[in-house]
């Protein structure tokens, strides 16, 4: 491994906002390094800069990369910044003219590189000629900004036998509505990763009928532990009666499972606090299990 991947490597582990004085300027050296590994490297810390000059050399490495390796990581990097497009920018904003001055400044895309960037991806996906793994991150990525036609290549993507597909598949999924039921399959695949894939959409998708199979995932000793990772971080949205004797019996123990169900009931709280104007009004969901076992085997809802 040369220095310059072994420094965007450290660098990986810090957010954008804790870089050191030249973060960005060693991150655009590694977007054009000769070597993939180094731009490999380099696009695992430009999606969550929202840097424009980052984000353009991203753009041209998803279009131009000799490796496929590489064109499949620069969509993946490119899905945050569509997702804050789709937020910030409505459909029918035709000019950067009809934005707020300060929203422009603050988009980590112009109007047009947004505009140019879906269709680029959606001409990738449609595109059967394009790598396999080019084309899957880039349906990935897509889905981040939702649109009509990617229904139908997730719909495909579903009916194809590599697991590959089928996690690309579910992981859309959880940005698409349309796809609850493939959802509740996938959590029953043989497949550990496509079942992360699933618990993750249905917390994305707030599939509440889930909630009860997931927390009872989240209470299995001997599931995997990054499968109960993913259904504590999936009870956040999906809340089944249980969840919080459960999560704070959980919270005090130790290492990273203790650790994701005190995030969790951080995230949690943080939900019921902007659901109310006066915190003193807080109810529901903490005062309704307050008195639960210890174990948090209450009563599960029943599904929609």
């Amino acid at each position: 491994m040369d220095d310059l991947t072994q420094k965007l490597n450290a660098l990986s582990v810090l957010g954008p906002w804790e870089w050191p004085e030249g973060g960005k300027e060693l991150v655009l050296h590694g977007l054009q390094a000769e070597t993939p590994e180094a731009r490999l490297a380099a696009l695992e810390n430009a999606g969550e800069s929202f840097d424009r000059d980052l984000l353009t050399v991203t753009m041209e490495l998803l279009r131009n990369d000799p490796e496929a390796a590489v064109r499949a990581a620069a969509a993946i990097s490119l899905g945050p910044s569509l997702e804050m497009m789709f937020t910030e920018v409505d459909d029918d904003v035709q000019s950067e003219a009809d934005l707020d001055a300060d929203l422009v400044e603050d988009l980590p895309l112009s109007l047009a590189d947004y505009r140019a960037l879906e269709e680029q991806l959606r001409s990738i996906v449609l595109d059967e000629a394009q790598p396999e793994e080019v084309r899957r991150r880039s349906l990935e990525a897509a889905v981040r900004s939702p649109r009509p036609w990617q229904k139908d290549s997730v719909r495909q993507a579903f009916t194809k036998a590599e697991t590959a597909w089928r996690m690309t598949a579910v992981f859309c999924a959880g940005y698409l509505e349309g796809f609850r039921g493939e959802i509740a399959e996938a959590m029953e695949h043989e497949d550990a990763e496509v079942q992360m894939e699933a618990i993750r959409a249905a917390g994305e998708m707030e599939i509440e009928a889930l909630g009860p199979e997931i927390l009872d995932l989240a209470k299995d000793e001997d599931a995997l532990v990054p499968l109960r990772l993913a259904a504590m971080d999936a009870l956040v949205s999906l809340r089944p009666d249980g969840t919080i004797p459960f999560l704070e019996k959980m919270s005090q123990g130790e290492g990273e499972l203790a650790e994701m169900a005190d995030l969790a009931m951080q995230d949690l709280l943080s939900l019921e606090l902007a659901e109310v104007d006066d915190p003193s009004e807080l109810t529901g969901l903490w005062d309704d299990e307050e008195d639960g076992d210890a174990d948090g085997d209450g009563a599960t809802a029943s599904p929609d």
